[in-house]
């Protein structure tokens, strides 16, 4: 039995009529694929759900203190870290994001604010402490990345000792000031044996 074939219009391929009756037979029909979307749709708005009711549920202050509880960490540590995330959380707040759905964006534009108000060695510390955090929530599963993670950290900056007649930018103390500083180191310091 010889097989009816379709050729397109502009000479390309031929195609049998069987092999495309079977291909719709095999498609799915309406009703599965709307059942299908049902489906789909009704997974979507579970898993949504679930994430509302876990961010609705969350408190800041309960997961830093179950973060802390972890480890030997000095009452002075604990108190560093809830100064420093507590910039974090009042920069959410007023910018309106939810906690756990920070973006590296986010969490981008959080620094480069703390850089307008703040010391580079304090951004440091404080996205230092916001990492530690999404870390610990990152493996208790309440987020699924860190979007602390390999942020761009500002630069480090040294303290030098500055003597007044180096040129300081601010004069640390006038030339009085040090001349007595220096006659008193020199007096507390003994006197100088003769040789």
């Amino acid at each position: 039995m010889n097989a009816t074939k379709l050729t397109s219009p502009n000479g390309g391929s031929t195609v049998r009529i069987e092999d495309m009756i079977a291909a719709l037979e095999s498609a799915p029909s309406k009703a599965e694929v709307l059942q299908a979307l049902r489906y789909l749709r009704r997974d979507k708005v579970t898993h949504a759900l679930h994430d509302t009711v876990k961010a609705a549920a969350f408190d800041c202050e309960k997961a830093l203190e179950e973060m802390l509880i972890g480890g030997k960490r000095s009452d002075r540590t604990k108190r560093a870290y809830r100064d420093e995330l507590r910039k974090l959380f009042s920069f959410a707040d007023r910018e309106g994001l939810p906690i756990l759905a920070l973006t590296r964006a986010d969490c981008n534009r959080f620094r480069d604010e703390m850089l307008r108000r703040y010391s580079p060695n304090n951004v440091r510390l404080t996205l230092a402490a916001a990492s530690a955090l999404w870390k610990y929530l990152e493996l208790t599963r309440v987020v699924q990345m860190n979007p602390f993670a390999a942020l761009a950290l500002p630069r480090r900056e040294y303290k030098h000792r500055i003597e007044p007649d180096q040129g300081a930018p601010i004069p640390v103390m006038n030339d009085e000031e040090a001349r007595s500083f220096r006659r008193l180191r020199r007096t507390c310091s003994g006197p100088k044996v003769r040789t």
